[in-house]
């Protein structure tokens, strides 16, 4: 657990990205996941610092696609059956 610091985790940033070809979401996520046990070290006693103190999650952005009048009609008139 030493050896935790920030070249270790922008290294598995990589990794995740690269060699398992996730995308950020998914990386974020991971990595969110990865914090909590190392937060219980730091408070425990078993790890000095906490190496994610300036890690920056990647940031995504989604676009928003929305539909257009023709299509918002065709919903309105679409009879749905159960």
């Amino acid at each position: 657990m030493k050896k935790l610091d920030q070249s270790f985790l922008n290294d598995f940033e990589y990794y995740l990205k690269t060699v398992k070809n996730q995308r950020q979401v998914t990386i974020n996520k991971s990595i969110q996941r990865f914090r909590k046990p190392i937060k219980i070290a730091v408070a425990e006693g078993y790890l000095v610092s906490d190496p994610f103190v300036m890690h920056k999650p990647g940031r995504v952005r989604k676009e928003v696609i929305f539909l257009s009048a023709d299509e918002l009609k065709l919903l309105e008139d679409h009879h749905f059956t159960a």
